[in-house]
């Protein structure tokens, strides 16, 4: 399995120039490390299975990600962080906490779903596609993300 994600693990201002080069960064904050190297540990202990691909994205997420000063520039979608994002280019636009726990709730947009995995590290802006859980490919675009738990996006 291939992803084109790809970084370094020096940080670095999560300013990015080119934008071809900024649709496939992916940042992740320290607390995000440690959430998704907890998650994946949980996960290793086969009390839930989850899918390879799920699990295969995540570890090549904490291999690839750039490391995101803290605190987490506003743009950047991480745990804790309410996120806005268009699928596959649709009007509609949809909203949820990313999260990092194992039940979904209502209004999360959990890590253990493909959805939830892609969006983590993404910048307002970046677009990127997915295969969903039922297979069907998707694309995924960060339209605005909140600082934190409890706040909306603005226009909400």
């Amino acid at each position: 399995m291939t992803f084109s994600i790809h970084g370094t693990n020096r940080p670095r201002s999560h300013a990015v120039a080119d934008p071809a080069q900024r649709e496939e960064e992916i940042w992740l904050t320290v607390t995000d490390r440690f959430s998704l190297r907890r998650f994946l540990a949980f996960a290793e202990t086969g009390r839930i299975t989850y899918p390879d691909p799920l699990l295969a994205l995540l570890r090549h997420k904490l291999a690839v990600a750039r490391n995101a000063c803290n605190p987490a520039p506003a743009t950047l979608a991480t745990f804790g962080r309410q996120v806005r994002y268009r699928l596959d280019n649709r009007s509609l636009l949809s909203e949820g906490l990313l999260a990092v726990g194992l039940v979904k709730l209502a209004g999360e947009v959990p890590i253990h779903s493909m959805l939830g995995a892609t969006l983590l590290g993404m910048s307002v802006g970046q677009s990127t596609s997915f295969t969903g859980e039922k297979g069907i490919t998707r694309k995924v675009t960060l339209v605005e993300v909140a600082g934190s738990q409890g706040r909306r996006p603005t226009g909400a």
